[in-house]
């Protein structure tokens, strides 16, 4: 991020302050695109930043396929409809159907691309199933929660969602946080799929 005063509005505020040259000025707005470390002694104006999940790896990229198909005791996925690429690898896969007994095959992950339609996942069907509905995504509660951890840290800020479905295998924790306030870029565009 960049500080919103000129050179000498933060000469100025330092002086003003007792503030020392490496301490962090803060303007009345800062957005942060990159992932961001604060200390928060340093900070001088808290508040009024924006954190930008997707800096922190969240990203709303949920889709659901209906045409899947795994074949027990394999780990390759097919499905004709899907717009696989190379950037999948590691994101979370459920199969419906082709766990035990006919249960969701759970917490997996895309561990190679094969080709637009074909990926192999990071573990086995136990049943075959074809047709069958997918879930895939990047997990974006660890991303959500520490740009809400930076947020926190720096004393309160907003934290921007963008839109579209994100998918959180845990709960986000505010528990000790203030003066933060998660926003959707659009209103209502930002949405949370829970899978536990």
């Amino acid at each position: 991020g960049r500080s919103l005063l000129t050179p000498a509005d933060a000469s100025a505020a330092r002086t003003l302050l007792g503030a020392g040259v490496g301490d962090t000025l803060l303007g009345t707005a800062q957005t942060f695109t990159a992932a961001h470390t604060f200390n928060a002694g340093a900070l001088l104006d808290k508040g009024n930043q924006i954190f930008d999940v997707a800096a922190y790896g969240a990203f709303p990229d949920y889709l659901r396929i209906t045409d899947a198909s795994i074949t027990s005791g394999t780990a390759i996925l097919s499905a004709p409809s899907a717009p696989f690429t190379s950037a999948d690898v590691g994101k979370y896969v459920d199969v419906f159907g082709a766990g035990t007994a006919g249960a969701i095959l759970k917490n997996l992950t895309i561990l190679s691309y094969q080709s637009p339609t074909q990926v192999t996942l990071s573990g086995n069907a136990v049943t075959t199933v074809s047709g069958a509905v997918m879930d895939y995504a990047t997990r974006s509660d660890t991303g959500i929660q520490s740009a809400m951890a930076a947020a926190d840290t720096a004393g309160g800020g907003t934290v921007l969602l963008h839109p579209g479905e994100y998918v959180l295998r845990t709960r986000l924790d505010f528990t000790n946080m203030s003066n933060i306030c998660l926003k959707s870029v659009a209103p209502g565009a930002a949405i949370f799929r829970v899978f536990e």
